[in-house]
């Protein structure tokens, strides 16, 4: 899609990663041990369940499903997992618990940089508000970053998600920032623009940016 660009299409990234398209949002499914695991849940129920047997993937092996934020395109799927742990920002819950998506099981609100262990898999949260107040990015494996709305991509540059969708632009920005400090990412996996192996070049204007702002403040 022009606006979107860099959308993925249902399919097999790696041996552990697959992601499904839904219309013009990319959902990821994460093979663990025993267990799979999604990040985001797409938005039209009858095509996710179809995508997922193209896949050969079993809906009841889904154990967790870790949202990035609560619109519609990222979360109205949750009712179709019947085994899986929901996990939220624990702003969510506050914000968002009178018209959250359906669920069969209850939501798990879980803090900034708190880790969480699913079938071996290490999930860790990270608070990224601007797009909305609650929208949170995982690091998973310690390799792998969901930015869900946080980040798009442009020619391989990571940029703050289109201005006109988010809440405060200005909070986004520090959101971007303090992902780009993270360390050892080898992937960084946005939820409309698809995702870049080449974190380095993705972050280097912020890195820059961080680098030479350190240099002015010590001068």
């Amino acid at each position: 899609m022009l606006f979107f660009p860099g959308l993925l299409p249902t399919g097999k990234i790696d041996s552990q990663l697959l992601t499904i398209r839904d219309g013009f949002v990319n959902m990821y499914v994460l093979k663990a041990s025993t267990k799979l695991i999604c990040i985001d849940t797409g938005w039209r129920s009858k095509h996710m369940l179809r995508e997922f047997n193209t896949l050969q993937l079993d809906i009841q092996e889904v154990a967790a499903v870790f949202l990035t934020h609560l619109h519609w395109d990222h979360a109205r799927c949750t009712g179709i997992f019947p085994n899986a742990e929901i996990y939220v920002s624990e702003k969510t819950i506050t914000s968002f618990s009178n018209r959250k998506p359906r669920s069969k099981r209850p939501w798990i609100q879980v803090q900034d940089d708190q880790q969480i262990s699913v079938s071996g898999l290490q999930v860790r949260f990270i608070n990224t508000p601007g797009h909305t107040a609650d929208s949170v990015s995982f690091l998973v494996g310690g390799k792998l970053l969901f930015t869900g709305d946080c980040l798009r991509l442009c020619e391989g540059e990571a940029l703050p998600f289109y201005s006109c969708f988010n809440k405060v632009n200005t909070l986004l920005a520090g959101s971007a920032r303090r992902l780009a400090n993270l360390k050892g990412v080898e992937s960084l996996l946005t939820a409309h623009t698809g995702i870049t192996n080449n974190t380095d070049r993705a972050f280097a204007k912020w890195r820059e940016h961080a680098t030479a702002k350190k240099r002015s403040v010590t001068r």
